[in-house]
């Protein structure tokens, strides 16, 4: 009976050690229980708030994968692209859409300066890309452009690699801010700048160089050698030269009174390239235009005449002069916007040159002020278009090379009753 005893005792003793030690994990895991809703709360919280931040915030936001696929967006990165962007496996890839084509190619650039610096893991350079968004037979999905008169945007990019716990991923993301209006008010701030500057160089200059001029013409009526009267000539060249910059920089204060009309592309080219050529001494058929014929174009003419015979002007220094080695064509984009392409079978502008075009007084020519092409840019802005130097690869223009350059003006495309 004693040992029966002993034996109740010990499983008594267990027993009660049981019940202490599940009753002590049971509240353990009540705890933890209580503890994993909780955070679980913060969680969903955080991600609400999160949700919350992405997508009221000004600046664009995009996660890609390592191939460059879109894998989520917030809206104000479809609204900057124009476009409504699938979430997940669905979304687009930067590189089969040529809207989304600057992004791929600075995407690749940071991937590639990452990769070789061993800094995958952190913040990218910045930079900057201008795009065309809005064009929906481009893109095949709906457009997000709707309510905005752009037709193109400045983006400012930045990148970072994305990480989970230490561990790097194959995602990234893009931040974007849209520069579009700086870069206006920067425009207002620097035609301020410039109209006080045409001021003074019109009172200052402009009646010194006439009186060089005219003391160089009287000086060329008097007998003399041959050096003497090359002397005389190089004073009248760069006299004249001196002349045409300063009209150029008029040009840029008169630019400000714009009188939009619609256009007529066909008659507008006609009368342009009839003058043209008897001005310029161009033979026949050097310079071909495409099929124009009821396009119409919302824009100030004189300002338009301007741009084209700058970039015509332009295309005679280097083209071929053979038959059609200048091509002009126009590309309706959307039912709102069209392109006008410009272009010449002569060497297309390096990179380098083309960084650097569209800046005041750049110049390579010996003949050039460095202003036609930065007049061309600021008549366009006055008029709510966009010119640019681009390589495109599309065989718009029959006997395209690969990646041939052209200059591109985009603009708004009128009813033919006059009406934007």
């Amino acid at each position: 009976s004693d040992s029966l005893l002993s034996q109740a005792g010990l499983y008594g003793a267990a027993y009660f050690a049981a019940v202490v030690v599940i009753n002590r994990l049971a509240a353990k895991l009540i705890a933890g229980e209580a503890l994993a809703a909780q955070r679980g709360f913060d969680l969903h919280l955080q991600q609400a708030i999160n949700r919350l931040v992405i997508a009221d915030m000004g600046d664009g936001i995009l996660v890609l994968d390592g191939s460059g696929r879109v894998l989520n967006a917030n809206p104000a990165a479809e609204r900057m692209l124009g476009m409504v962007i699938p979430a997940g496996e669905n979304g687009p890839s930067l590189r089969n859409l040529s809207v989304l084509a600057p992004i791929a190619a600075a995407f690749e650039t940071w991937k590639k300066a990452a990769s070789e610096a061993g800094q995958g893991d952190k913040h990218g350079d910045e930079a900057f890309v201008v795009i065309k968004p809005g064009v929906e037979a481009v893109l095949g999905m709906p457009t997000a452009w709707a309510g905005r008169s752009d037709l193109a945007v400045h983006l400012k990019l930045r990148f970072a690699r994305v990480e989970t716990a230490g561990v790097p991923s194959e995602c990234s993301v893009v931040f974007m801010q849209d520069v579009t209006e700086i870069e206006n008010q920067a425009q207002q701030l620097k035609l301020a700048s410039m109209g006080r500057l045409t001021a003074s160089i019109a009172h200052e200059v402009r009646n010194p160089l006439a009186a060089i001029s005219h003391a160089a013409s009287l000086l060329a009526e008097d007998p003399m050698d041959v050096p003497q009267r090359r002397l005389i000539a190089i004073i009248r060249e760069n006299g004249e030269r001196l002349n045409r910059m300063i009209e150029d920089i008029l040009k840029l204060s008169r630019k400000v009174q714009i009188q939009h009309e619609s256009i007529n592309l066909k008659w507008f080219f006609e009368e342009l390239l009839s003058e043209f050529r008897d001005t310029h001494g161009v033979p026949e058929g050097m310079i071909e235009v495409g099929e124009v014929t009821g396009i119409f174009v919302r824009f100030d003419s004189l300002h338009l005449r301007e741009v084209i015979v700058n970039l015509l002007t332009n295309a005679m220094r280097y083209a071929s002069g053979k038959p059609g080695s200048i091509h002009i064509y126009a590309a309706v984009q959307s039912p709102g916007r069209l392109e006008i392409h410009v272009q010449d079978d002569g060497p297309p502008i390096s990179a380098a040159v083309r960084a650097h075009l569209f800046e005041p007084f750049y110049t390579t020519s010996s003949k050039g002020t460095g202003l036609g092409l930065y007049l061309a840019r600021e008549l366009c802005l006055n008029n709510g278009a966009a010119i640019d130097y681009e390589y495109r690869s599309d065989g718009a223009a029959e006997g395209d090379d690969p990646m041939s350059g052209r200059f591109v003006l985009t603009m708004a495309v009128a009813r033919e009753n006059g009406q934007t």
